[in-house]
């Protein structure tokens, strides 16, 4: 979870300028740790007789990369990248930390201030249905990509 890395993340994109921009709320998420790990060990699962063939075939390292390590590996690239926009969207602290015009606040900072700005407690049910029109753009790209992404989850459990 991007929370254990709060306060580093923080001085780094401080040190670097980057508070109050988009790419000072992008860069943590981009270079999680956890994430560059995981793909990390997929990649060496791929067994080294692909990339022997490959150079037998008079393939260069980036054509290998593109034709062979990317399809192989992409349940996984998709698993992460529908795991990071999750966990972006969902990110509350991040933006709140960062930046301080509420313009460059993300969707769960956006339904704190409907009820800081304007609706109030009292109109609970405008915050609920903001939560559920939030909610469908994950719920259809879940849908586009459940095989993919149930691909990506169990692939670790088979050994071969």
């Amino acid at each position: 979870p991007s929370e254990l890395v709060v306060i580093t993340n923080f001085v780094t994109v401080t040190n670097m300028d980057l508070r109050n921009t988009f790419p000072g709320l992008i860069l943590p998420s981009v270079t999680s740790v956890f994430y560059i790990y995981l793909l990390k060990e997929n990649f060496e699962q791929v067994p080294d007789e692909l990339y022997r063939a490959a150079k037998v075939d008079g393939t260069s390292d980036l054509k290998y990369l593109w034709k062979v390590m990317i399809p192989i590996c992409r349940p996984t690239i998709v698993t992460i990248i529908i795991l990071k926009i999750i966990e972006c969207w969902n990110s509350y602290v991040w933006p709140r930390l960062v930046t301080d015009d509420p313009s460059y606040y993300l969707v769960s900072n956006g339904i704190q201030e409907i009820r800081e700005n304007g609706f109030g407690r009292e109109n609970i049910p405008a915050m609920m249905a903001a939560v559920v029109v939030i909610s469908v753009p994950l719920i259809i790209l879940f849908l586009v990509f459940r095989r993919k992404i149930m691909a990506g989850v169990s692939q670790g459990g088979i050994k071969g």
